[in-house]
Parts: structure tokens; sequence; C-alpha cells
């Protein structure tokens, strides 16, 4: 009777590192020969503690696991990312092709009020698919997406991307002359881009960790595809 008192009146807490595999029951052990102690100092509990041998392939198993998982994830944004971009090149060859384009011009509308206000307009598109994205990742996505300042960063980076990427596409609309044929390519040149700078830069470190001169060049290869949106979207992923 008197134990369930001392149990029930105080709130015990153990802090200890959990770096030392024997850490949480030696510390747990310790806590509970204190409370021992104010009862009956004669009396001490041991403990035998023997943890589960957790085999090394099975480690690399499940790391293995976890990181195909989040790559298909991170492919299938970029998939996604490199959609909606570019579709807003449609719109403004269209209306180059009309001549729509010049009849702004001769009313008035300056070049630059022009550009401003198609990036405004294009952004605002974007951010309702960064929504959904960010939607679909909360309903069925990883805990390393969107558990703690994971989603701040997600929502980041995905609207930096848009930011980026927007631009880029504005100038690539005068190498063609027909709408759809320009979002198909520019569809499969930011795929194209997403995916192998992002794989590449994947298998080189992977490789790198057991041969310094491909680490050297990985290290290199992404200093310099730091200037490609579609890289920095797929890493940062």
């Amino acid at each position: 009777h008197y134990s369930n008192l001392i149990l029930n009146e105080y709130a015990h807490k153990a802090w200890f590192m959990n770096f030392g595999t024997h850490a949480a029951p030696a510390y747990l052990n310790q806590l509970h020969n204190g409370i021992l102690k104010k009862i009956d100092s004669g009396k001490k509990i041991e403990v035998i503690n023997q943890p589960f041998p957790f085999r090394n392939n099975q480690v690399n198993v499940d790391a293995l696991s976890n990181a195909i998982v989040q790559t298909i994830l991170a492919i299938t944004v970029i998939f996604a990312m490199s959609v909606v971009p570019s579709s807003f090149s449609m719109f403004l060859i269209e209306e180059r092709k009309t001549g729509s384009k010049h009849l702004q011009n001769l009313a008035g509308v300056p070049p630059w009020l022009y550009w401003i206000t198609n990036f405004f307009w294009d952004i605002l598109n974007y951010f309702v698919a960064v929504a959904l994205v960010i939607v679909l990742f909360l309903i069925f996505g990883d805990d390393c997406f969107t558990e703690g300042d994971n989603l701040k960063a997600l929502i980041s980076l995905l609207m930096l991307f848009g930011w980026a990427i927007i631009p880029l596409m504005y100038p690539m609309s005068f190498l063609f002359d027909v709408p759809s044929s320009a979002y198909v390519i520019l569809t499969s040149f930011n795929l194209f881009l997403g995916l192998i700078t992002t794989v590449t830069t994947l298998v080189l470190q992977l490789v790198g960790q057991m041969n310094p001169s491909i680490d050297r060049l990985n290290n290199i290869l992404q200093s310099g595809f730091l200037a490609l949106p579609h890289f920095c979207l797929g890493r940062g992923l």
C-alpha cells in the first residue's frame, strides 16, 4: 500500500543517452531501485538485458526498401511538376502566332508589364498544383516528407521550384510555333533533366563511398547541376 502511494503521488522520469544498446533498461532499473530504496533499503532489483541481434543484412534490406520507396515518390513528384510549367508556354505561343501579343504592344502595354502579368498568373495556377500535391502527401505520403518541419521544407521546395522553372519556360517558348508540340517537348525536357541529373548523382554518391575519385566527380557534378531547378527539386526530395 505504501509503494502505491509513492507511485501515485510522484511522477518519475529518467533521462538517458539512447546511443547505448543497454541504456534504456539500465537507467530504468536505476529508477526502480531508487523507488525501492525509499521503501526497503535492504532490497535491490537486478536486471539481465539481452537485446535482439539485428543482423546487418536486415538493416541493409530495410534501408534499401525505404530508399526505393522514397525515390519513387520523388520521381513521381518530378514528373508532375514537369508537366505543369510546360503547359504555361502554350498560351504564350498562341498569343505570339495569332498576333495578340503584338496587338497588346500597339495598344500601349509595355513588354515588362506583359511578362510580369503572365508570370503572376502562371504562379497562381502553379500554387493550385502545389496544394494538390501537398494534400496527397498528407493523405498518402511517408513521414519523411510530412513529419515535423519536413512538411514546411517540402512546401518551400515546391514553391521555389515553380519560381525558378516558370521563367525558364518563357524563353524556350520562342523555339516553337505549335503549342501542342512545345508542351510535349518541354515536358519531356523537364522530366529528362530532373530524372537524369538526380539519378546520376545518387548512383555516383553510392559508388563514391568506395572510390574517392568518383566521390570528387560527384561533388563537381552536383555543384554544376545546382543551376538546374529540376536537379534541385529531385535532390531536395
